[in-house]
């Protein structure tokens, strides 16, 4: 009769090689991350642009930070009720 080593006397394998062995399942998941990163979390760099005074000559990066500047524009606009309405009735079919 074979001996089996019993769980405390098994060689302790590391992160990776404990992982190698199912290398396909890995890389199968790897093509949906890669997805995720460039078309979920990639245009969330431009959206720094609404909290800068944008100049595309200088970059997202060199562009004057304005904060909420915009927004509280937009808010207090006098057109602020009819656009809200006009984007509501195009999107929700409300008329």
């Amino acid at each position: 009769m074979a001996a089996t080593k019993s769980p405390a006397v098994r060689k302790r394998q590391g992160f990776f090689q404990k992982r190698s062995r199912n290398w396909q399942l890995y890389l199968m998941i790897l093509l949906p991350f890669i997805h995720l990163l460039i078309f979920r979390y990639g245009p969330m760099y431009g959206l720094l642009m609404a909290f800068t005074n944008f100049n595309p000559i200088q970059g997202i990066w060199g562009s004057e930070w304005v904060g909420f500047h915009h927004f509280r524009r937009f808010f207090d606009s006098f057109m602020f009720d009819r656009v809200m309405r006009n984007t509501l009735d195009g999107k929700l079919g409300i008329h």
